[in-house]
């Protein structure tokens, strides 16, 4: 090798390596990272989707009490295409009520099943406007209004819902050896 060839050369190789290390490296901590993630997920998903959907119903609930409920007219067009509007008063209200309970009956992991039928009965009453009020619900196919916005993110309070009956069911499945693995895989 002449002059500076073997520093290339050498150069050339430990660059190499430092690069590769990186890379592993990042792995590692990406896999460790997820994988942690992943963990409090499993753990804490439940409770996290109890409370906000406590909170999702409930303040909906009180505002409809309170009459502060952007909600009214859209109530309102409803009401008045089905059951008249002499019934408005006391079906808000009543549906007031019932989210409120919805919300706390959410709290109560012993009342999921319950709380999820209700909930069910609860999606099939308040998404009715998209078909009954179109008008209210809908600009154009597909294109739905604030109000019709609002009724349609009513998919993730199912999907919430759908996650906790999930997350109850594989954690009564699981093994009192693997619930104390998965505890220790949290706090590492």
């Amino acid at each position: 090798m002449h002059g500076n060839e073997w520093r290339r050369k050498d150069y050339g190789q430990r660059g190499a390596q430092p690069a590769q290390h990186t890379a592993t490296y990042s792995k590692l901590l990406v896999n460790r990272i997820t994988e942690r993630a992943t963990g409090l997920s499993t753990r804490w998903f439940e409770l996290i989707a109890r409370i906000a959907i406590f909170i999702i119903y409930f303040w909906f609930g009180i505002l409809k009490v309170l009459n502060l409920s952007p909600a009214t007219p859209l109530a309102s067009a409803l009401v008045g295409h089905t059951i008249g509007m002499p019934y408005f008063t006391i079906s808000f209200k009543a549906l007031a009520v019932y989210e409120c309970a919805l919300a706390v009956l959410f709290l109560v992991p012993a009342m999921t099943w319950p709380s999820v039928a209700l909930l069910a009965v609860h999606l099939v009453i308040v998404t009715s406007p998209l078909v009954l009020v179109a008008d209210v619900a809908w600009i154009h196919p597909l294109v739905p209004t604030l109000e019709g916005q609002y009724i349609i993110k009513d998919l993730a309070i199912l999907a919430l819902a759908v996650g906790i009956i999930a997350s109850r069911e594989l954690s009564s499945r699981e093994t009192p050896a693997a619930m104390a693995n998965r505890r220790d895989e949290v706090q590492s």
